[in-house]
């Protein structure tokens, strides 16, 4: 009788002799994209990231006007601390109430403290797409920071007036600016990006404007 014993790849993807890979599902082997197995494990390290505790954080690293204005909302009277109980960025321990990475995210008052890269980078671009090397054409290169609802905010301020490319005499003889794109097409776009990236990737998000014709939006962490 011969007795085999693999590790199981919860760190290795492990290939067969003829490159496939396969998942024990039952009592049956079945076979299963490489990508899809880098895919799937990407995805549980970024939910564990999120839910994480975070050593050292407390309540006055976050802002606390903020947070008791959302809490208001939700129930008036509930406290800060109670608040983040209830949507589960926070629990009570003997040692005190301890954050998750989610409420510092969302809510910190310098963020970069406990993410450097939390933040929206926004170029300028000649041309029709972002070159690097001897044909590097960026022509005005901004990072905007802050946490998760300061970034929505002012990235929006600051790409809002780009989105206009000329000024037009209208029928009730007033200038209006006309738009390549809509507005909440555009916010909406910027929005996704902020909320759906891999924050457990350290990469920004960046945004192209072309300098003759519109914007483009490229999330670099490709969650």
């Amino acid at each position: 009788m011969l007795f085999f014993s693999v590790n199981k790849g919860t760190s290795e993807i492990y290939q067969l002799s003829d490159g496939r890979c396969v998942i024990r599902k039952d009592k049956s082997s079945v076979p299963v994209r490489f990508r899809q197995i880098t895919f799937d494990r990407q995805e549980m390290k970024s939910r564990e990231y999120d839910r994480k505790f975070v050593d050292g954080a407390s309540v006055n690293d976050l802002d606390i006007p903020c947070i008791q204005t959302i809490a208001d909302a939700y129930l008036r009277g509930l406290s800060v601390e109670r608040y983040l109980q209830q949507i589960g960025l926070a629990e009570y321990s003997p040692n005190g109430l301890r954050l998750r990475m989610a409420a510092l995210l969302l809510f910190a008052k310098d963020v970069q403290r406990w993410h450097p890269r939390s933040q929206v980078r926004v170029l300028k671009i000649s041309g029709m797409e972002l070159k690097s090397g001897e044909n590097y054409n960026v022509t005005s290169d901004e990072i905007v920071q802050g946490n998760i609802f300061q970034l929505i905010e002012r990235s929006w301020e600051y790409l809002r007036p780009f989105l206009a490319y000329k000024t037009e005499f209208a029928s009730d003889a007033r200038f209006e600016q006309k738009y390549i794109y809509p507005e909440w097409a555009c916010r909406e776009g910027l929005i996704n990006a902020i909320a759906h990236r891999d924050y457990g990737i350290q990469n920004g998000i960046d945004i192209c404007r072309q300098f003759s014709t519109g914007m483009i939006g490229n999330d670099s962490d490709n969650y």
